[in-house]
């Protein structure tokens, strides 16, 4: 008796299997809302006609619930496969126990690294974007850093955008270049600090889309989608034979009527 009770439990907490329209968890409100927009269409006459609008709001809202099965179930496999997206930066190199994606990626250099929890919040056209802007800041730095070198070091910092020159200046106040020059501090951090900033974030933003790329094909179940298919099968069925019995019957109580 007790597996049994266990094995009724289960189909609840799923929701799949569940005899219950409503989980406890679920927004009555939202399905309350779907279930009168129903009425409102179908205007049923009767317990009868009622119970097939009431099957057919039950039909829809599992239907709903499966769109968010299938979007956790996605959600779930990439977290498998990025190891930990919401915490993880991966560095794309083999290691003891390297990401499949880290494993995919190794060959790419050592020191680029991607937030694989920031490939799942952007576009390819977002990174396309991103990767022409620290293009242009990694070229604004690499024509500062010849200006500087050749003498003209205030050439060189009017050349940088001005949230780079903000940046220098708040460095040279916190003392970062210590009692260099302001023409050698300025070579020193075009050097050392903004010039390999700008061509790692112009990597990363390049490498993004095949992160991203590799994280779908991963993420991707054919045995859980398959499943999930042949449940949204079953109630596209389910509905098709309620939404035909709900209008036969609103037939033949209309010619009863007009006999």
């Amino acid at each position: 008796m007790a597996k049994t009770d266990d094995t009724r439990f289960n189909a609840v907490r799923h929701g799949i299997l569940s005899q219950h329209t409503l989980l406890p968890w679920e927004a009555a409100e939202e399905y309350n809302a779907l279930l009168d927009a129903l009425l409102s269409e179908h205007v049923p006459s009767g317990p009868t006609e009622t119970h097939f609008v009431e099957e057919i709001a039950g039909i829809l809202w599992r239907k709903r619930r499966l769109r968010m099965a299938e979007n956790a179930s996605h959600r779930s496999s990439f977290a498998l496969a990025s190891s930990d997206p919401e915490t993880r930066d991966s560095p794309f190199t083999l290691n003891a126990t390297p990401t499949p994606a880290e494993a995919a990626l190794a060959h790419l250099p050592h020191e680029t690294t991607v937030k694989t929890a920031s490939v799942l919040q952007t576009s390819d056209e977002e990174d396309a974007f991103d990767a022409a802007d620290q293009t242009e800041c990694e070229t604004r730095c690499r024509d500062a850093l010849k200006l500087a070198q050749d003498g003209r070091a205030e050439d060189a910092e009017e050349s940088l955008r001005e949230d780079t020159r903000l940046w220098f200046e708040e460095e040279l106040r916190a003392g970062t270049f210590g009692n260099l020059a302001r023409d050698k501090a300025l070579v020193r951090a075009l050097q050392g600090h903004l010039l390999p900033f700008f061509v790692r974030k112009r990597e990363e933003a390049t490498l993004r889309p095949m992160v991203r790329d590799f994280l779908h094909a991963n993420a991707f179940c054919p045995d859980k989608m398959g499943r999930l298919a042949r449940y949204e099968t079953h109630l596209d069925r389910k509905l098709e034979r309620m939404l035909s019995m709900l209008l036969k019957f609103k037939s033949l109580r209309r010619d009863n009527a007009s006999a």
